[in-house]
């Protein structure tokens, strides 16, 4: 999921302490810097989630991708 997001936007969220982007930075889920929502609640980092059709994912804090 983080691949097909990352084409489309720069990056997923901002951070915590800077408001600079940031777009994922381990690729294995451990640094939690990839978190998603997805359309059905589900809350679950981007570079470990396979894409699914028809589901909507939002960037948190709820800015929608």
């Amino acid at each position: 999921m983080l691949t097909a997001v990352l084409t489309a936007e720069d990056s997923l969220r901002g951070s915590d302490f800077s408001g600079e982007p940031r777009a994922g930075f381990c690729l294995m889920g451990a640094c939690q810097d990839c978190w998603v929502k997805l359309g059905d609640g589900r809350r679950v980092r981007a570079c470990s989630t396979l894409l699914e059709a028809n589901v909507g994912v939002t960037r948190e804090p709820g800015r929608s991708l």
